[in-house]
């Protein structure tokens, strides 16, 4: 009976958590939005905007104890049926991409499960900004060039596209761009990686980085750096 009632407490979390849509809508001008919102355990906010291909998508979310995590669906694609172009679990509470199409792009905010089974209240608040330009201008970084990296489970390695801005004492954002024109924001704090989230092994004055999503990239610390 115990095991029953235990299965039957768990499958009522599940089948009765709500989601809440909504649609963004950028007043004409502008090309920034500030959400706030709040859902608790399983629950999630879906949010619509549409974008263009080749618009870069720039997020912030911010919540007590970083709880709120965003993943971000193609349009046509959808939470829990497909897979996300950008899973909050790995990117952190802050990122760019480059939109791979025109349409309506789901942004699925949410907390991961370790929180959401003890039912807790999330309050948040979702910065975005839609810019035209695919990629930053030459000009806005440091340093251009090309790394060695792997963008899918099993792919070969090849030569991506990076942009770094660096504020010193190993302390600088890498810009990776992908032939899709999808962009990859590595943070780096005194030489180690802070986000997104993933393994570093370091080789002498390189670091072989593995994100949680399978991503992979060979950065020298001269990119990080300098010199």
């Amino acid at each position: 009976m115990l095991f029953v009632a235990v299965l039957v407490s768990f499958s009522s979390v599940s089948t009765f958590a709500q989601t809440s849509k909504q649609s963004i809508h950028f007043a004409h001008g502008t090309d920034q939005k500030t959400q706030t919102g709040q859902f608790k355990g399983y629950d999630d906010v879906q949010y619509q905007v549409y974008a263009k291909q080749g618009q870069r998508l720039k997020f912030e979310i911010s919540s007590h104890q970083h709880l709120a995590s965003i993943n971000i669906f193609a349009p046509g694609k959808k939470p829990g049926q497909d897979d996300a172009i950008l899973l909050g679990a790995s990117q952190g509470q802050t990122g760019d991409i480059i939109l791979p199409a025109d349409g309506e792009y789901t942004l699925q905010v949410y907390q991961m499960r370790n929180s959401a089974r003890k039912n807790k209240t999330v309050n948040f608040k979702l910065d975005l900004q839609i810019l035209n330009e695919a990629q930053p201008k030459v000009k806005n970084f440091d340093a251009v060039g090309e790394l060695p990296c792997s963008l899918a489970l099993g792919q070969p390695t090849r030569q991506c596209q990076f942009g770094v801005v660096r504020q010193g004492h190993g302390t600088a954002k890498v810009t990776v761009f992908s032939l899709e024109n999808k962009a990859y924001l590595l943070n780096f704090e005194h030489g180690k990686l802070i986000s997104p989230q993933g393994h570093t092994e370091k080789r002498a004055d390189l670091s072989l980085i593995e994100l949680k999503t399978n991503e992979r990239f060979e950065v020298p610390d001269a990119i990080i750096y300098g010199g």
